[in-house]
């Protein structure tokens, strides 16, 4: 360090040392005489005196001032010598910092509006500062003086100006330059020139830095000028700050960078922001901006939470403004699924395979945490552009993994027999009529110009000839039974039946696609070849097909020889697709009836095999529903299969006669207890099957289904049953699953009542060894929210559950401190909801309190003491007078305050004590009729 260096160091070393001993003298000489005559004395005050100094502080600051801009040189000169080294010793950076907090209490405070800037009492740990009065009438130089001094030094970016910026010392120029440029009473003549610093300083401060400051500078004794610029600068971040603007404000309100938990409360104050126009800005301007700035944030799946985070916002912003979500969030990423172009463009390229990967990914972490209603609406206009893509990627040997659970999710979410059925009608389908999937350059998939429209294609070559377009149609057989297989086995066995209906249709009718029926025949062979227990769990619908199609293979093989059957049988229409014979050669009509037969026998054989299997799965015991009237049909089957066997051909002869002795000789079991499930009962066995499911989104669903049961009060939920679900849900690392549990134990609450709050709340209270921590405070929230939405019904055994509870877990010194901030939060919200409801609980929520914040010691016990300050303030803010608070302990908690707001080392505990004190101030003054300045002799 150079001597330079060392010497101003050691004099603002002394001069901070004689300082703080005028300060602690017993004299009748104000501090600023006495400091401003020493400092006269000395060398450098010495040059400093002018002819005309007859204003002690307005010296004691260019003097303070000269001293930090001599370090800052010095400390310049030092670095050029040895740039690689940090110029300022760990020793010095205490004094540094000592003599910038003297700056800023000396000169620049005295100098402030009331109001503007944090309180003095929150900005150190041991919360004592001198308050310094302005007794100078040199107030806008003084400022003027030191803003423009410490703003010079900061655009060096030296060491000091590190230190300046890395400190606490951002909002005192903050506020110094609004001062400066905003005060409407300001008399300074430079106005424009501190409103330009007052932006370009905002500019040097990240986004969320800055957030935090403009908030904390926000209070309720904010003079309205300054309250206006920092709502108004708060309120543009989106647009001022386009990289990380939106990012921030969810990080801040949400809370996500302190916690790795998820409030919902958070989130949906978060969604309000981001909805909440700028005065004075386009809404299209401002919606663009932000909707961008979400999508951007879902590029980066590796934050987790923060991705999380947002789907949900974007679910809570669709609520109020779906419009809105649908035009600037949604729109975009369906666009590059469902491109609009025209034949003669440019390039050839519409969605390069960049953008298309970015916007399958947007749609996966959307999907992956949003409710039903969002995943229909991101979902349902791609549905075939992805399947599509997904034949396109199997086709190439590419992963297929993102598009398959994609599609995966929609279908299970509503109506899968409905989805499964378009897909096989869309069998062929490889994008719209001018754009088709390709390999892009960066070896991704693109979205490419047709050279003609499909219509022209389709016209030229069918597009489905010959054994390549057979070849196409199994694999993309394959991917649908993919799909199917993953559907739960009430859906599963709806697109079974669907498709059997539809086959049983479509082969009877000449005009039918042959591939469409070859596909059915296919879907139904795969779904029994790899799920025939699913599909036979559930037998009335089977039987009732199997009949139908058996009384019409009799109907058929007694009409075969007095009847033809002008149906053009499956094969035929293949062997026509792929054969080399001429249009014009006619089929040999003897021919033509066997391989007529033999198409029918193909549905006998179906039928048979379910039979078979369903027989068998009975008569071992399964889980086979067979009630007396399955019974009683199936019995009738008997003259039919007797028929078939003796005239049918030998394809299903010997198989029709096996089932025929079998049926007759076989006394089928039957349980009348096992009658078809009722609607109710299907929602809820469907919402516990989702719950097992490996897709988020699904098993939000279910979470959801069950919640609608519950809302709508069905008999058919076990409440303990389902209580306990939901609490084994709560440990999911997902949030968007553990929120929605939360969100389903406050139904739970809403509906049951007492009885399923005093089973969380003896979790809550004395958790399972199992239980982790996060579970504990997530309960807690459902209890805080119950608490909240029960508001003044809040009283007698409820209440005497809930807060006897909290209090016992607070006074438990055993518990993490986490979960016992969060018990007092409960009580503080109690007190607050309905403080005349817990009349014979306040005096003991408050002794509670004050145990907190008189033995509740140590860095590491803050939160609890600012959950305890919180609580006696929720319960002043919610009686009606002090007339309603117990008078013992008014004194106590006065007395309590101001030792807080002088001495706790936490600097939010003693700004929330001065929130308590000032709530105190105003309930005086209502009652006395007291002016608030002098409140003070009172507080």
């Amino acid at each position: 360090m150079a001597r330079s260096l060392a010497k101003y160091f050691t004099e603002a070393s002394d001069i901070l040392s004689q300082a703080a001993r005028i300060q602690n003298c017993q004299t009748d000489a104000p501090f600023v005489t006495t400091f401003y005559e020493y400092l006269r004395q000395t060398e450098s005050g010495s040059e400093l005196v002018r002819g005309d100094d007859n204003d002690p502080q307005l010296f004691i600051c260019r003097y303070l001032v000269c001293l930090l801009k001599r370090i800052d040189d010095a400390s310049k000169d030092d670095q050029k010598n040895n740039p690689e080294v940090f110029s300022i010793a760990l020793g010095d950076m205490k004094t540094i910092n000592a003599l910038l907090d003297f700056i800023v209490i000396e000169c620049i405070y005295p100098c402030l509006t009331p109001g503007v800037s944090i309180p003095l009492e929150a900005r150190r740990k041991d919360g004592i500062w001198r308050k310094s009065e302005l007794i100078s009438a040199s107030r806008e130089e003084i400022l003027s003086h030191v803003v423009d001094t410490v703003v010079d030094i900061i655009e060096s970016e030296d060491d000091i100006a590190d230190v300046i910026m890395g400190g606490q010392y951002s909002t005192d120029i903050i506020s110094g330059l609004a001062e400066l440029g905003f005060n409407p009473i300001s008399a300074t003549n430079e106005r424009l020139k501190y409103r330009q610093r007052f932006t370009d300083f905002l500019n040097r401060l990240d986004t969320f830095t800055l957030l935090s400051y403009l908030s904390t500078l926000i209070r309720k004794d904010t003079p309205p000028w300054y309250l206006g610029l920092l709502t108004r600068t708060l309120a543009m971040i989106p647009i001022s700050r386009p990289d990380d603007g939106v990012k921030s404000i969810i990080e801040m309100i949400g809370g996500l960078r302190e916690d790795d938990q998820v409030s919902v409360d958070k989130l949906d104050r978060a969604a309000i922001v981001l909805c909440s126009i700028p005065k004075g800005v386009e809404p299209r301007t401002y919606f663009t901006h932000v909707g961008m700035q979400l999508l951007k944030i879902l590029d980066n799946p590796q934050q987790k939470l923060l991705v999380s985070a947002v789907a949900q916002v974007i679910a809570l912003m669709k609520k109020s403004r779906p419009r809105v979500v649908t035009d600037f969030i949604f729109k975009p990423i369906i666009d590059s699924f469902t491109p609009e172009c025209d034949l003669n463009g440019e390039t050839d390229v519409i969605v390069s395979d960049i953008e298309l990967s970015k916007a399958l990914n947007r749609l996966l972490q959307l999907v992956r945490s949003s409710p039903p209603d969002i995943i229909d609406a991101l979902l349902a206009p791609v549905f075939y552009s992805l399947w599509a893509l997904v034949c396109f990627q199997k086709r190439t040997k590419r992963v297929t993994d993102t598009t398959m659970s994609l599609m995966s999710v929609y279908i299970k979410t509503g109506s899968p027999e409905e989805k499964i059925d378009s897909l096989v009608n869309r069998i062929h389908y490889d994008g719209e009529d001018r754009w088709r999937y390709g390999n892009g350059e960066n070896g991704q998939v693109e979205i490419r110009r047709r050279q003609n429209t499909y219509t022209e294609l389709k016209a030229e070559s069918d597009l489905k000839t010959g054994l390549e377009g057979i070849e196409n149609v199994e694999e993309r057989i394959d991917l649908l039974l993919e799909l199917i297989g993953r559907l739960d086995k009430v859906s599963l066995r709806k697109v079974f039946l669907t498709t059997v209906r539809r086959w049983l249709v479509n082969r009877k009718d000449s005009t039918s696609d042959p591939f469409s029926v070859f596909t059915d025949l296919r879907l139904l062979e795969g779904i029994l070849e790899n799920h025939k227990s699913e599909v036979i769990e559930s037998p009335t619908e089977i039987i009732g097909l199997v009949s139908s199609i058996l009384d019409d293979y009799v109907l058929a093989l007694r009409e075969k020889q007095d009847a033809v059957d002008t149906r053009r049988p499956l094969s035929a229409q293949l062997a026509g697709i792929i054969s080399s014979e001429e249009p014009n050669e006619e089929p040999d009509s003897d021919d033509e009836d066997e391989e007529d037969m033999e198409l029918e026998s193909e549905s006998v054989s179906v039928a048979i095999s379910l039979l078979s299997a369903m027989l068998s799965e009975s008569l071992v015991g399964n889980a086979v529903n067979l009630s007396s009237d399955d019974q009683r049909v199936l019995k009738s089957f008997g003259p039919s299969l007797k028929y078939i066997a003796e005239h049918g051909p030998e394809s299903v002869s010997s198989s029709a006669t096996t089932l025929a002795l079998l049926l007759n000789e076989t006394e089928i079991p039957t349980d009348s207890s096992k009658a078809h499930l009722n609607e109710s009962q299907q929602r809820y066995q469907l919402a516990l099957s989702h719950l097992q499911d490996p897709l988020i989104p699904i098993r939000a669903q279910g979470l959801h289904e069950l919640r609608t049961l519950i809302s709508e009060r069905d008999p058919v939920v076990n409440v303990d049953a389902v209580l306990k679900l939901y609490l084994s849900t709560l440990n999911d690392e997902d949030s968007f699953i553990y929120l929605n549990s939360i969100k389903c134990l406050e139904s739970l609450t809403d509906i049951h009542g007492i009885s399923v709050i005093k089973k969380l709340i003896a979790r809550y209270k004395v958790p399972e060894k199992a239980s982790s921590v996060d579970e504990v405070l997530r309960i807690g929230e459902a209890i805080l929210r119950t608490v909240q939405r029960l508001g003044e019904a809040l009283t007698d055994s409820n209440a005497d559950t809930i807060v006897h509870a909290m209090i016992t877990t607070i006074s438990n010194r055993q518990l993490d401190t986490r979960i016992r901030s969060s018990a007092l939060s409960i009580l503080g919200m109690a007190c607050e909801v309905n403080p005349s409801g817990l009349a014979l609980w306040v005096k003991d929520a408050i002794e509670c309190a004050l145990g907190v914040l008189t033995f509740e010691r140590g860095e590491e016990k803050a939160p609890l003491r600012r959950a305890a300050v919180v609580l006696i303030g929720s319960l002043l803010s919610g009686v009606h007078g002090l007339n309603e608070f117990p008078q013992e302990f008014a004194k106590e908690i006065v007395r309590t305050m101001r030792y807080i707001t002088s001495s706790d080392e936490d600097g939010l505990v003693r700004v929330q004590a001065r929130n308590v004190l000032d709530i105190v101030g105003e309930m005086i003054s209502e009652e006395l009729r007291v002016s608030q300045p002098d409140i003070q002799r009172y507080v």
